[in-house]
């Protein structure tokens, strides 16, 4: 079985639990071997119990789920770098299979992981990398 890495950010994780939630049940329904490493704003870093005893009672046991303080100089926009050095390790040492960033509410489904695997060899030989853009909507301005 193929392993994968899901690198998340969750900047004050107890307050938005249920979109962290309904991603990290879509993340066990992925046909990988998958681990999860949840960085958490430092501010917030007493959360960090809690957070790790409300996944383990409400995620399926096939997720193997860390929660990581991000370092405090990772601070609002800056807690999307936090992961890097992790990944960097990962990928070097060639740890996983594949490797997904994402945000404590950004959906990255099943459905979502069989149209990039089914599509990523034909790609391949055009010499493309398949991936996601991922992007937020703000309802105050125009993008």
């Amino acid at each position: 079985m193929k392993k994968l890495l899901i690198l998340v950010t969750a900047n004050d994780p107890l307050s938005r639990f249920d979109p962290l939630l309904k991603c990290l049940k879509e993340y066990a329904r992925l046909p990988c071997k998958t681990t999860v490493v949840i960085y958490i704003d430092y501010e917030h870093l007493r959360d960090q119990e809690d957070l790790a005893q409300l996944i383990e009672s409400n995620v399926c046991e096939k997720l193997q789920v860390e929660v990581v303080v991000a370092p405090e100089n990772y601070k609002g926009y800056y807690l999307c770098w936090a992961h890097k050095d992790l990944l960097r390790l990962a990928v070097t040492q060639k740890s996983y299979d594949y490797y997904m960033y994402s945000e404590n509410d950004m959906l990255f489904t099943t459905q979502n992981f069989e149209y990039w695997e089914q599509n990523k060899e034909e790609l391949k030989e055009l010499k493309l990398d398949p991936s996601f853009c991922r992007y937020e909507i703000n309802q105050n301005c125009k993008i």
